[in-house]
Order: C-alpha cells, then structure tokens, then sequence
C-alpha cells in the first residue's frame, strides 16, 4: 500500500482501461446491452460506450463522478466496489514521461499483454 502523498505503481489511463473492462464484464454477465444499461442508471448509451472503453468524450482518460459509479452499480445489481478494480488487476502502467505522448493503442496492447509493440 502507497504511503500518503506518494502515488501508486499504476497511472489513471490504465486504470480507465480496467475499470471499462470490469463494467462491460458486468454489464454483459447480467445480459444487459449499452442501451439497456444507460437507462436503467440514467445515462446516455454513449456515457457507457465511452466509459467501457475508458475514455471521456475529450478522448481523455475516464474519470467518473462517484454518482455515475453507484448509479451504474445499482443498475447492475452490484456494490459500487465491484465495479472499481483493483490494482492487481491495472495492466502495466505507462511510464509517467509517456503521458505527453499518451497513445490509447499503446495502453491497449498493453491491456492485452502484447509486449511486441505491434
């Protein structure tokens, strides 16, 4: 566990991508569709588009409002918990100087594991 004031191993991009990865999970083991799923937390269907993928509509990493996470947990029938990962399972992080040159497709071949580059 980081100490106060210290930052965790793992950077928010790749904890957009897990966290995107855990509620579409969710969301499909629950039978539900995009569409379904928005509405029953009062949504937009492009609101949870973006979020399963981890990205905001500015094409930057997700980073929903607490109310967004309980809203799509009660929707889902689960604990607002259930929806966070945890940092165990964050693919590798991108190191901090990458962030200037933040790329989705690296952080998504590293979500996948491919190492190669390509």
């Amino acid at each position: 566990m980081p100490s106060a004031g210290h930052s965790p191993e793992w950077d928010w991009p790749a904890y957009a991508v897990a966290f995107g990865r855990r509620l579409q999970r969710l969301r499909k083991g629950s039978g539900l569709s995009q569409l379904a799923l928005a509405q029953r937390a009062e949504l937009t269907p492009n609101s949870v588009k973006l979020l399963e993928l981890g990205r905001s509509s500015g094409d930057k990493p997700a980073n929903p409002e607490l109310r967004t996470v309980y809203r799509l947990a009660e929707a889902l029938g689960v604990t607002p918990a259930d929806l966070l990962p945890s940092v165990a399972d964050v693919p590798t992080a991108l190191p901090r100087e990458a962030h200037a040159d933040f790329s989705w497709s690296d952080l998504e071949q590293r979500a996948r594991g491919d190492r190669s580059g390509g």
